[in-house]
């Protein structure tokens, strides 16, 4: 696998009456925490690079890619033209 794997979703069940909301946390996150992602029974190892806010009209963290990278976007609670940005690099 190689490129830019994008990861979108809800952080808050605040709103929401029932529902999985696997980025509830995402924000607890650190430069060299593991993100584990499986996919077609494939496991994956990535640690986390960067964290950074962009404004929500910022797609350029959709580019791809050299490297195997996951980048996961969520929003931001009380800032919403940002969004929050990890991004983690495969690991053995």
């Amino acid at each position: 696998m190689n490129g830019n794997i994008c990861l979108a979703g809800h952080n808050n069940t605040a709103n929401y009456e029932s529902g999985n909301f696997y980025f509830d946390r995402i924000d607890e996150l650190e430069i060299g925490d593991k993100i584990y992602y499986r996919i077609n029974n494939q496991d994956f190892k990535f640690q986390v690079k960067e964290m950074k806010e962009v404004n929500e009209k910022d797609l350029s963290i959709l580019d791809n890619t050299d490297t195997t990278e996951l980048t996961l976007i969520t929003c931001i609670q009380g800032k919403h033209s940002s969004r929050l940005i990890v991004i983690a690099e495969q690991t053995l």
